[in-house]
């Protein structure tokens, strides 16, 4: 037993038999000296130890608070370290308002930008919009107004409304599969859902050099022949498949858009019958402006859509949770099989430990299909998106190292917080290149930065270690495309893809979702074994 789990236990014990039922509430306990009552509380009352002995508690943040709490009364019974104890008030407080604001963003990745629509389309539709409603409003005898829809005048709204829907659906830069794909497809879904497997090491390596998956030897060292380990290892190997194919479903079926013109198994609906797009009409009275009946097809595509995540939500709890309950459950056979006549205990509780990871990621998934709320959160410095950015690759990636320094801090300037979401997604995009390509130093992904920001620009700059031993010439090429999709603004299509450098998709975000001037500059500086990459948006 780990020797934390053993403290665990003791505590537990010594809370109930005293009657006590947090550390900070222990100011009336005179059982021992004060030098020990200090001891306890600064070195043994950490949030590591007392999660499973604090009943009452049932959250991290709680759990963190508490300790907020208990270094407070520290700071009175024990003055002489008061500023240890007031940093680590400050380092906590710190924490816990990263973790708001990655839980925000996590809540809601659903979003569709209503207004970039309406200032791209207006100038095309406005005219076609006002020529219908004199084609349909009609004037009969005796002064009384009806509703006529001539044949000209419907084939003229059905072409509004089909647009202003596609538009919402389809446009790469303000639509909603737009948004889909860069904050869920190609974004965290698969590093998401792949986390608890890799902190459980079940994820399998394939080498090139012998044609075979490796599997960790955690899983393997209580094989008592080469065919039990040959069978366990196949088991994990199918368990991957069945595990990426669970997210392929959900990512190439599932979280996809659907209509009538491009049908699709998308839980994302916008087909419009008959029926839909008479109601539509209705809508429409003599003294209709372009802008108000376009919010009104806007208010009736946000109800589809509601229904859509609903959806997307009710099938995640079901059939995806049930899925991974089929693929934990063949593994787990197989293993007991294995060890039927030898116990493996460990291997089942990593796998129980691992499979409630899963079922709680899931839970976290099922919050980003929510309405993305603009105006949630208060304005912040750009280090904040920093460090949520860094906060949730960490997360992702339990199994890698990553060391920050910061050469330079420019941030008296506060950014509007309804870009939170999007300066966040620029250095979780730049913090998932350094997870796959950097170059590890002592088994450390090192990264350098400068953040600096005002009301003219936005400035970011990332260097990391980046082998050039055997040249970088098809790195460069790569680059160079991005650079050309950009150059050609042909970037939109390839920022929804998979993979890739995330060039396009830090320049779309910047240029459209921020409506930045936006430059991007990326150098391999191969004497020092560097990477660097900087980042420009000024304000238009």
């Amino acid at each position: 037993m780990d020797k934390r789990d053993e403290l665990s236990i003791v505590c537990e014990d010594f809370f109930y038999y005293n009657d006590i039922e947090k550390p900070s509430l222990m100011g009336q306990f005179r059982e021992y000296s004060k030098e020990a009552l200090i001891f306890f509380l600064r070195y043994v009352c950490i949030p590591q130890i007392m999660g499973p002995v604090l009943l009452s508690i049932k959250n991290s943040k709680d759990l963190d608070q508490e300790r907020i709490n208990t270094c407070q009364y520290l700071r009175t019974l024990d003055s002489d370290n008061e500023s240890v104890y007031e940093q680590e008030i400050r380092d906590i407080t710190h924490k816990l308002f990263i973790n708001e604001g990655l839980n925000s963003i996590e809540n809601s990745k659903i979003h569709v930008n209503t207004e970039g629509i309406k200032s791209r389309i207006a100038k095309n539709l406005k005219s076609a919009f006002n020529n219908a409603v004199l084609e349909t409003i009609k004037n009969i005898e005796g002064g009384e107004k009806l509703k006529i829809i001539a044949l000209d005048a419907t084939q003229m709204f059905n072409e509004i409304i089909y647009t202003i829907r596609n538009e919402f659906v389809s446009s790469g830069e303000y639509g909603l599969d737009g948004y889909l794909s860069l904050n869920i497809r190609h974004g965290t879904l698969a590093a998401q859902l792949r986390a608890p497997l890799a902190k459980y090491f079940l994820l399998t390596t394939y080498m090139i050099e012998t044609d075979s998956y490796e599997v960790n030897e955690r899983w393997l060292y209580k094989a008592k022949s080469d065919s039990d380990r040959e069978i366990i290892i196949n088991a994990i190997v199918e368990f991957n498949k069945e595990t990426d194919g669970i997210i392929e479903y959900l990512r190439k079926t599932l979280i996809q858009v659907s209509t009538e013109e491009k049908p699709s198994e998308g839980v994302f609906n916008y087909s419009l019958d008959e029926s839909m797009v008479n109601y539509l009409q209705t809508l429409l009275t003599e003294n209709s402006e372009f802008e108000e009946f376009i919010d009104k097809v806007f208010d009736y595509l946000w109800n589809m859509t509601e229904s859509n995540l609903n959806k997307m939500k009710e099938i995640i709890r079901d059939d995806i949770k049930r899925k991974y309950i089929q693929a934990f459950t063949h593994l787990s056979n197989v293993i007991k099989k294995i060890h039927e006549n030898s116990p493996f205990p460990e291997a089942i509780r990593w796998l129980n430990e691992a499979q409630n990871e899963i079922d709680a990621e899931l839970e976290k998934i099922c919050n980003w299909f929510k309405r993305s709320a603009e105006s949630q959160h208060a304005d912040f410095d750009l280090d904040l998106a920093f460090q949520i950015g860094f906060k949730m690759i960490e997360n992702i990636h339990p199994e890698k190292r990553f060391e920050v320094t910061c050469l330079n801090k420019d941030l008296a300037f506060k950014i509007p917080g309804a870009y939170l979401k999007n300066y966040w997604n620029i250095f979780y995009t730049l913090f998932d290149n350094v997870s796959k390509y950097a170059l590890e130093i002592d088994g450390v992904n090192n990264i350098s930065c400068d953040l600096k920001v005002d009301d003219s620009k936005v400035y970011i700059k990332m260097i990391n270690d980046y082998d050039c031993s055997n040249g970088v010439t098809i790195e460069e090429t790569k680059i160079n495309n991005a650079m050309k999709l950009i150059a050609d603004a042909k970037y939109l299509a390839r920022a929804q893809q998979e993979g890739g450098s995330g060039i396009p998709k830090i320049y779309k975000i910047m240029s459209v979702d921020l409506d930045k001037k936006a430059s991007i500059q990326c150098a391999f500086v191969c004497n020092e074994n560097k990477f660097v990459i900087e980042i420009e948006g000024r304000t238009k």
